[in-house]
């Protein structure tokens, strides 16, 4: 009777643990599934810019994962849930479908102004007051699908899932440029590594401390990453800080490096001023052009519009889509800005100016990111698997980028464009001109809105420089003037050098070349001549490209191949004269008679056709160089300065990066040896509580004596009997009489035919523990920390 009372007792207990263990499993599945949806529904958010879904719409999707976990054995319930969404769906069609256009719409537009990629504008049928209430409503009903997936996830401990959902996160931030906040992100990677945790706590038949001790660890992980981090990101403004923002560039850099270029040809660095070194122009092919009638071009590949103190940066994402409705209604009516001049020579019919070239360009080693166009060109390149960027540049959208293109251009219109010019100004009155000044206007707006932008700290610095007399609103100085003060100053202020200081770091590219070492090749001229145009009023960008010079065409027969090779490689500014488009300046000294003369005589006035009266210089002279024929930017004449260290990767930085490294490095694998220890105690507890009985004492008993070992305590001999007098010195003989009994249940267990009872294998139990924790009794707080957490002894 008192053996049938002692397993009835057993089984309440077990009961009553089972209950305690399924009210903590879903207390644990509950928390889990809110964090992990919260955090993923401020991730979207946070992404796409979804400024009009206010916090309360994630309401619904929390209290629908609470009432899937409570009622998760009531299936009556679920399904009448499930039905009310449903019908709720139905009821609210309309404002649950506008709401959900309205998002998509935010969507779109976020992608686009990031991507500059163009997606549908759906149309909204209700009125602007109520889109927010809408977008709300429906972002509240699309909740309960977040709410039921992640519930399924964490129930089901689909970690495969949930780290694909990870994964798929991040590569929406990178594929589309659209940056979470980071906090979001690293919260959403450490409840991945919870999930994973708690996977693995599921095996067990109890739930451990593991998971709770798992999850306090990976908090001090989050919290002592969250402070490294806000050190590298400044929590107010949350721009990169430099030394990542340097090490991204530089990494982006490298990979571009492997996509598009076989083999560099020359070391400019497509605007970027911080990988500037000295310059090296090689012999080695970049490009085969074959032309039926060969003549000389400037090449357009990278174009710089926005300026920063370390680099030009092509068009803006965000620029380029806001304006593509204004580009679609220009093309649609045949204005495009690659063949402006060529437009206006058909509409003037001036059929004397130039002569049509086939032409196709072989990229042999060049970057193959840009096509390489002429400011000639005739023909439209309408291939779908290149990037227009408003009219700025041809990008090519193919993973290796493009490296075989043709088309059509016109010979001589850059050289001659000042009796395009006149004559369009003498007809302007035409009738066949009205449609062209039309669509020009609008893009001449666009022009001057994007191109003539200068930081306050470069106006301010001109302002410096240079006099000039009051100028009005909305006018420029003429063109012939702006073009000879710019090249006269940099020839008078500045020396041609192809080994120039580096740029220092924190320090802005242009007031280091202008106040400080005054010397530079292409790159630093052009720049500064780019600034200065945009400073007069001139709308300017800053180009590098080839050349194909007059030199190299001389005795080339027609369809001959015209091999252009690094020493070809150059960089210009180009600037927008009104009506007319945009034309390539030489400012660099070496350069000025490489490519065929322009006849200046006849320039166009600025847009308010008026010259100013005065314009002059202040600052000291510098030694210019004379100017040469040479195409290739060698002084080898100057004594070569020591280099200094390029701003890329500085020593500072490169050890700011190691040191973050190793500490990350330190952390993960601290991280990943508590894991694997806490596993191995998951393991051998799991022992504990296996079916067989006398597999589990002989597992308890097994544990028991590695705890005496652990103490200190060690038999003679090889028998465990050994151990009775030590352990009947150090915790006294009712302590030894147990532990003989626990030694003959335990040879039972492995000798004996018969099967141990509970009793027995409770009885061992409950020595096990009497002796772990009188262990742990005797230790200080410090021994304990490092037996539970460093050790895992229990």
């Amino acid at each position: 009777m008192d053996y049938k009372h002692k397993q009835l007792e057993l089984s309440f207990d077990l009961n009553a643990v089972n209950e305690n263990k399924d009210k903590r499993t879903i207390f644990i599945d509950i928390l889990l599934t809110c964090m992990l949806y919260i955090v993923l529904i401020f991730i979207v958010r946070s992404m796409f810019q979804l400024q009009k879904i206010h916090f309360v719409s994630m309401i619904p999707g929390l209290m629908f994962i609470i009432f899937l976990s409570i009622f998760n054995q009531r299936k009556r319930y679920k399904y009448l849930a499930f039905i009310g969404v449903i019908l709720l769906f139905i009821l609210f069609y309309p404002f649950i479908f506008q709401g959900l256009l309205t998002i998509l719409n935010d969507v779109f537009y976020a992608i686009g102004i990031h991507t500059g990629v163009i997606l549908p504008e759906y149309m909204i049928t209700i009125s602007t007051v109520k889109i927010p209430f809408v977008a709300n409503s429906s972002w509240a009903y699309f909740t309960f699908a977040f709410s039921v997936l992640f519930y399924y996830l964490v129930k089901y401990n689909k970690v495969g899932i949930s780290v694909l959902v990870v994964i798929g996160t991040f590569l929406l931030q990178i594929i589309f440029q659209l940056q979470a906040h980071y906090l979001l992100n690293i919260m959403l990677f450490f409840l991945c590594l919870l999930l994973i945790i708690k996977k693995e706590n599921s095996r067990t038949y109890t739930i451990s401390n593991v998971f709770q001790l798992s999850s306090l660890l990976m908090l001090v992980v989050y919290v002592t990453t969250v402070v490294a981090l806000l050190f590298i990101y400044p929590s107010e403004t949350y721009e990169k800080n430099k030394y990542i923002n340097n090490v991204s560039n530089f990494i982006i850099a490298k990979i571009e490096n492997a996509r598009y270029e076989k083999n560099k040809t020359n070391s400019f660095t497509h605007g970027d001023f911080t990988r500037l070194s000295e310059l090296e122009l090689h012999e080695e092919e970049a490009l085969e052009i074959v032309m039926d009638k060969p003549t000389s071009l400037y090449l357009r590949g990278f174009i710089g519009s926005t300026y920063t103190s370390e680099r030009w940066e092509e068009l803006h994402e965000e620029t380029y889509y806001t304006n593509h409705g204004l580009f679609y209604w220009l093309h649609d009516e045949g204005f495009y800005a690659f063949n402006q001049l060529h437009n206006i020579r058909n509409i003037l019919e001036l059929d004397q100016v130039g002569e049509t070239v086939q032409m196709t360009i072989n990229n042999k080693n060049a970057n193959s990111k840009y096509i390489y166009t002429p400011y000639e060109l005739s023909s439209h390149y309408t291939n779908t698997e290149v990037k227009p960027y408003s009219d700025s540049m041809l990008h090519s959208t193919k993973w290796f980028g493009d490296r075989l293109y043709s088309y059509e251009v016109n010979s001589d219109l850059v050289s001659t464009y000042p009796t395009l010019a006149s004559e369009l100004y003498e007809r302007r009155d035409d009738d066949k001109l009205k449609k062209y000044f039309n669509h020009e206007s609008h893009y001449n707006s666009y022009v001057y809105q994007t191109y003539t932008d200068l930081p306050e700290q470069i106006e301010q610095l001109f302002k410096n420089h240079f006099e000039l007399a009051n100028t009005e609103e909305d006018s420029h100085i003429a063109y012939e003037k702006a073009i000879n003060f710019v090249k006269s100053h940099l020839n008078e202020t500045s020396t041609y050098k192809i080994n120039p200081e580096p740029l220092p770091e924190d320090r802005d590219f242009m007031v280091h070349f202008l106040q400080r070492t005054k010397e530079g090749y292409a790159t630093h001229f052009a720049t500064a001549a780019t600034l200065m145009f945009r400073y007069l009023g001139i709308p300017a960008r800053y180009i590098e490209g080839y050349l194909v010079t007059p030199a190299d065409i001389e005795n080339v027969q027609d369809f001959e191949k015209i091999s252009v090779t690094g020493e070809n490689a150059h960089a210009w500014t180009e600037i927008y004269m009104d009506e007319i488009g945009w034309i390539p300046v030489e400012v660099t000294p070496p350069y000025y008679h490489v490519m065929a003369p322009t006849d200046l005589s006849n320039y166009p006035k600025g847009n308010v056709q008026q010259e100013k009266d005065h314009l002059s210089t202040t600052g000291s002279s510098g030694g210019a160089t004379e100017p040469t024929q040479k195409i290739k930017e060698k002084d080898s004449d100057q004594p070569k300065e020591k280099k200094g260290k390029n701003d890329s990767l500085s020593i500072s930085k490169i050890v700011f990066i190691i040191v973050s490294m190793l500490f990350m490095i330190i952390i993960g694998g601290a991280v990943g040896y508590f894991i694997h220890k806490r596993m191995k105690v998951r393991k051998r507890n799991r022992l504990f509580e296996q079916a067989n009985i006398d597999n589990a004492i002989m597992s308890l008993f097994s544990y028991t004596m590695f705890l005496l070992r652990y103490e200190g305590i060690e038999g003679q001999g090889g028998s465990t009997n050994t151990y009775v007098p030590l352990i009947k010195n150090k915790y006294g003989s009712d302590y030894a009489r147990k532990f003989q009994q626990v030694i003959q249940i335990n040879q039972e267990a492995v000798f004996s035919e018969h099967q141990t009872t509970p009793q027995d294998y409770q009885f061992v139990y409950e020595f096990k523990e009497k002796t772990l924790k009188q262990i742990v009794k005797s230790k200080n707080i410090f021994q304990r920390i490092k037996m539970k957490y460093w050790e895992c002894i229990y």
